[in-house]
């Protein structure tokens, strides 16, 4: 119960569409500096990136950078960068595009920092203009993960804990949700685990951060769970549960949803 428990529920497998990497694919901004923003589309370890930001005369303005390109990791922080663009180009209502008439300059470069999951530092010139800005991912609305699933988990307990070591278990789970909380009943050969907590949505992913308790001495504790993502078919995250004492354990789950 203990192993399975804590490793099924709240400790994701995140699926990420890219398989490099944390999926920066989002819309990204400052939230005190609405009316422009940075699109980002990521296919392994590069990433497309439109800006929509404004000239000197306060007229709108598309700056791009198409092959943005993972260059290094410090710490928990990493980095991407690579040439930055300005396109012109015919006229969008006459009639037939003409590719021939589309023009690329390069005006700079951009770094894009991805600093944790749902925070990112850019900074990118153009003709000698530096811009440095902080962004998070835009949320529009709530995810809705209720369902019921059927999946598993991976993960390693800590030194501190009773049987520690890499562990795989396959298993159930439902999950319940309110406006700002969420609620998931684990299920194995082991036992059933429940975790309850608050639930905030960044973009496509979320976060979730509460506690949890296991039957047939399965213990409890704290999670929390992050890069949560619901799709149509199923829900995926990575978590860390800290249960009393000194034991600890780290992982992924994945749920395909139950049912046609």
């Amino acid at each position: 119960m203990t192993r399975f428990l804590a490793a099924i529920l709240f400790v994701p497998s995140m699926a990420w569409a890219t398989t490099f990497s944390t999926d920066v694919s989002d819309l990204w901004w400052n939230p005190s500096e609405s009316g422009w923003g940075l699109n980002a589309s990521q296919q392994s370890d590069i990433i497309f990136f439109t800006a929509f930001v404004y000239d000197a005369n306060g007229q709108p303005t598309w700056f791009v950078g198409p092959s943005t390109q993972y260059s290094g990791t410090s710490g928990t922080t990493l980095t991407y960068s690579g040439p930055w663009y300005r396109t012109t180009g015919p006229y969008y209502g006459a009639g037939s595009f003409d590719p021939n008439a589309v023009g690329v300059t390069q005006v700079g470069t951009i770094t894009f920092a991805l600093l944790d999951v749902n925070t990112a530092a850019i900074t990118y010139t153009v003709n000698g203009v530096t811009v440095n800005k902080v962004l998070t991912r835009e949320t529009w609305r709530t995810n809705d993960l209720v369902g019921d699933y059927m999946g598993g988990a991976v993960g390693t307990y800590s030194s501190g804990c009773a049987a520690p070591g890499y562990l795989e278990q396959p298993g159930t789970m439902n999950i319940t949700q309110t406006a700002s909380g969420i609620s998931m009943d684990v299920t194995s050969s082991a036992g059933t685990c429940t975790y309850s907590g608050d639930y905030t949505q960044y973009g496509r992913l979320g976060t979730s951060n509460g506690t949890f308790s296991c039957t047939n001495g399965g213990g409890s504790g704290t999670y929390s769970a992050f890069e949560i993502e619901g799709t149509f078919s199923a829900v995926t995250f990575r978590a860390a549960e800290t249960f009393s004492g000194s034991c600890t354990w780290n992982g992924r789950i994945g749920g395909l949803r139950r049912g046609s």
